[in-house]
């Protein structure tokens, strides 16, 4: 009986904990979409791995996709994000979405300050979702990983690696754009 009252209480005290949490999340939430970025924390936990792109896909139906498997601490993918900024600018009006993947490996306060100066929609991944989109989907073992889908959501074009033009990325958008 006493185990079965302390597995209660333990149980009372982590679901306030998660839920204060999540009250952090949504507050981190809130303040980053105010600076131009869709934040999506939570949305995916109960998505299966092999369902990840997919959800993602069709938030985004009818417009092209660019998504950038990356890490707060990676700085091959920090370097990519700043050199694609003057590209998003360009495409700021167009039917194109950049959808940014990462996982826990980049840690929850360092990727909500980071993400507040990229522009797009933000994804904070369970390990699992992102080594399958990585490993399994992408066949890329490392970031950054870019992966453009058109509107019909399929793959046109990946890169693995950082870019050190954006007219490879940019001709692939133009052209899905236009099919």
């Amino acid at each position: 009986m006493k185990r079965m009252v302390l597995s209660w209480a333990f149980a009372l005290v982590t679901m306030a904990a998660w839920s204060a949490g999540s009250e952090v999340v949504r507050a981190e939430e809130d303040s980053v979409k105010a600076a131009g970025c869709e934040v999506y924390v939570h949305e995916m936990d109960s998505v299966a791995p092999s369902r990840v792109i997919a959800e993602v896909l069709a938030k985004n139906r009818g417009r092209v996709v660019l998504v950038d498997m990356w890490a707060t601490w990676c700085g091959p993918c920090r370097m990519g994000h700043r050199s694609m900024a003057p590209l998003k600018e360009e495409l700021k009006d167009q039917p194109v979405v950049f959808a940014y993947l990462t996982n826990d490996s980049s840690p929850m306060d360092v990727w909500s300050e980071m993400i507040r100066d990229i522009p797009g929609q933000h994804y904070y991944l369970s390990r699992s979702q992102f080594s399958y989109i990585l490993s399994f989907l992408y066949e890329s073992q490392g970031i950054p990983t870019y992966a453009l889908y058109d509107k019909q959501g399929n793959k046109v074009w990946q890169h693995i690696g950082y870019m050190e033009s954006n007219e490879a990325v940019k001709a692939a958008i133009l052209a899905a754009m236009e099919n």
